[in-house]
């Protein structure tokens, strides 16, 4: 009787912590939700578990899908800076929370894990890093649409700046994805001439050869030069491509200029950027 009277006395214990730790944990997931900082700080202060899954309703197109995370990804789609502030004092995994904020444009949280301490090299599992996702995710071709201008200035403005942010804080501009493909050869890609401007600018105040750094070539052999030449438009039919074909003219001289690119590496089915420009220019 009395072994059976303490088994009572631990269990009614044990679901008064476990109903403490529910009330808690929902606390916790509606003071994320509600973008209440100062409470998340209390919250944890109090033992909320920074990994407490948030469910919420992601649209992706046309569809909404119901799905967990954690806050941390929470905070960094919804593009809440203070939420992140806070839950960076707890530490975690920064990695998918910073890809997602690169995807989104969110600049503001970008730059609050830069200064969390989170990792700025990290890598996807392509290889890509932050700084070339934020290169990728640029979208510098679709700016030079009017109307996608004027529905996303905004938004292109901050994308572009976490491309600032992300080599103001050292980000490692030589390293290249799975394709062989760096910062540099995807902004030639995508006839982003602000970025190139800026990886050559960045290039002079980083480690490491100028010379790897501007003859790297990607997994076929081609260089950012041979990119640059095959990427020079021409001919337009419209303001979108106009502006696509002055960027990539003036990012192929820009890379004319510099001393260092070789016109006579070639790839692998034999081309140079010399004998390219030869043929189409």
């Amino acid at each position: 009787m009395k072994r059976q009277n303490i088994f009572l006395f631990f269990l009614a214990i044990g679901m008064s912590q476990l109903d403490g730790n529910v009330k808690l944990d929902n606390a916790f997931i509606s003071a994320i939700k509600k973008n209440n900082s100062e409470q998340v700080q209390e919250l944890l202060q109090l033992g909320a578990d920074v990994l407490t899954p948030i469910p919420y309703i992601h649209t992706d197109g046309d569809c909404d899908w119901k799905v967990q995370t954690t806050p941390l990804i929470y905070a960094a789609r919804q593009n809440r800076p203070d939420l992140v502030r806070e839950l960076l004092k707890v530490k975690q995994n920064t990695s998918k929370a910073f890809e997602i904020a690169i995807k989104e444009g969110a600049l503001e949280v970008v730059d609050e894990l830069i200064r969390g301490g989170a990792d700025i090299n990290h890598t996807d599992e392509n290889k890509n890093t932050l700084l070339i996702l934020a290169v990728e995710n640029a979208r510098a071709s679709a700016e030079f649409s009017l109307q996608a201008q004027q529905r996303s200035r905004s938004l292109w403005k901050k994308r572009r700046a976490i491309i600032q942010s992300l080599l103001q804080a050292g980000a490692n501009i030589n390293a290249a994805n799975k394709y062989g493909r760096t910062a540099l050869i995807e902004a030639i890609v995508e006839h982003d001439l602000h970025t190139v401007e800026s990886l050559l600018e960045a290039s002079k105040l980083q480690a490491g050869s100028f010379l790897g750094f501007i003859n790297h070539a990607d997994i076929d052999g081609n260089t950012a030069l041979i990119h640059a030449v095959k990427k020079t438009r021409t001919s337009y039919i419209n303001n979108q491509e106009y502006n696509i074909c002055v960027n990539s003219q003036k990012i192929l001289s820009t890379l004319l200029e510099i001393p260092e690119a070789d016109p006579d590496h070639a790839n692998k089915n034999g081309e140079t950027a010399r004998k390219l420009f030869l043929q189409s220019f």
